[in-house]
């Protein structure tokens, strides 16, 4: 329902009405740059940036899942592992959550609000921590 009054609320007429042009889709047919890679081109080739990902990568995934492995396998921690594996799960979903909003051209607001939202679900993970 919420999407059927925002398109209704979005779509306005374009000839001597006194709404603002605020097309639901552009009138172009096709989706700006700006919305399908908001950091732009230069990231799309840049080693640089490929390097940072792979870094992030490798601290953000790789390192707490070995960590997991080791509470589990070498110290029998198995409450330890279940505290880290919580934040890396939800990682993960919200890695694919990401893929698939870009893949099928999500709008910019809900796909802003993904990560916000998955970072306020694992700040109650910290929670635990402190």
């Amino acid at each position: 329902t919420y999407y059927i009054i925002l398109n209704m609320v979005a779509r306005s007429p374009r000839e001597g009405g006194l709404a603002p042009i605020m097309p639901a889709t552009p009138p172009q047919g096709h989706v700006p740059m700006m919305v399908s890679n908001p950091l732009g081109i230069g990231t799309l080739y840049s080693t640089t940036y490929d390097i940072w990902l792979k870094v992030g990568i490798v601290l953000g995934l790789v390192a707490p899942l070995i960590q997991v492995a080791d509470y589990i396998f070498r110290r029998n921690d198995i409450d330890a592992a279940r505290i880290c594996a919580r934040p890396i799960f939800w990682l993960c979903c919200q890695a694919m959550s990401e893929v698939f909003s870009r893949q099928v051209m999500t709008p910019l607001p809900i796909r802003i609000l993904i990560p916000v939202s998955y970072n306020a679900v694992r700040l109650s993970f910290l929670w635990n921590w402190a």
